[in-house]
């Protein structure tokens, strides 16, 4: 945004303030389709206050960032929004498909800050630091098991409940803010089962509002405000989600408002391959079963 006009008043009976600075708004879009990396970053920064000899000077102008990130395949998409102004919103949003399961990371602040929200798919996530922005929120999907367990690491109960022979971790997640953000990571999958979401840790002093939302209903909406309470559920906790018939799952985790940050895991266990095989015996036999039964009656009729 442009300089705000300056007031070259020098009479101090008449106070003239300095122009305001001119609003800024950048948007950037970027896509890799084909299983590439996209980056999208957007930057704002309003423009300066103009001068004043008695007045004091202008106000900076507002700025406003989004940027969004899209990819398929697994590939890494990064969106990075980052304004500096009196006023404004920041916001930036990723998406990416891996297999059967398909992620987003959202992180915006209403006000002129810093967000980053990353996704990819089929290996390693992002470690558990805390990078600095307003907001923050990355997202994997079908990690690989090593990233998995690196990430639950001490967390035994966790551990015991998604890192199992048979049990796969649809998801995993990162989310934090540094004042008044709002982060969610959705999770969109087909699945038959119980679904789990392991609580993994936390860093210090979370505070804010946690939501997790399935197919369109609110599980669970729960305000923490103090740390000491929020540190005993963050941590190594597991929660029962409930069955699923599928045949499709729409997961939604938020974390609104406050400071601190948590990671999660998304998962559930799947039937062994002998008791896949043994099911489908079974739907051909109940097919054939009632291709008979309809087969013989048409006879009789005839």
């Amino acid at each position: 945004g442009g300089t705000g006009g300056a007031s070259i008043s020098y009479n101090p009976y008449y106070v003239s303030p300095g122009g305001a600075g001119g609003d800024a708004t950048a948007t950037a879009n970027s896509a890799a389709l084909a299983g590439g990396t996209a980056m999208a970053t957007a930057n704002a920064f309003g423009g300066a206050g103009g001068a004043s000899v008695f007045g004091g000077d202008g106000a900076q102008g507002a700025a406003n960032a989004t940027s969004s990130a899209r990819t398929q395949k697994g590939g890494m998409a990064v969106a990075q929004s980052n304004a500096a102004g009196s006023s404004g919103q920041t916001l930036s949003t990723a998406q990416t498909g891996f297999a059967f399961v398909k992620v987003g990371a959202n992180a915006q602040v209403g006000y002129a800050g810093s967000t980053i929200a990353i996704t990819q798919g089929g290996g390693s996530g992002e470690a558990f630091v805390n990078p600095g922005q307003s907001a923050y929120a990355f997202t994997v999907s079908l990690p690989d098991k090593g990233y998995a367990a690196s990430l639950i690491g001490g967390a035994g109960n966790v551990a015991s409940a998604l890192l199992g022979p048979r049990d796969v971790v649809f998801g995993a997640s990162i989310l934090g803010t540094n004042g008044g953000g709002q982060t969610s990571a959705t999770f969109d999958f087909n699945y038959h089962g119980d679904l789990l979401l392991g609580l993994i840790d936390d860093q210090p002093s979370v505070s804010g509002e946690f939501t997790i939302v399935a197919n369109g209903v609110t599980f669970l909406d729960q305000t923490f405000t103090d740390p000491s309470i929020a540190d005993s559920f963050f941590q190594d906790h597991v929660i029962d989600l409930g069955s699923f018939s599928g045949p499709a799952v729409d997961l939604t985790i938020g974390y609104n408002g406050g400071f601190g940050a948590f990671d999660f895991a998304v998962g559930g266990a799947v039937p062994e391959a002998s008791t896949w095989a043994m099911m489908l015996l079974g739907f051909m036999g109940l097919g054939f079963a009632g291709w008979r039964r309809a087969h013989a009656g048409a006879r009789s009729i005839a």
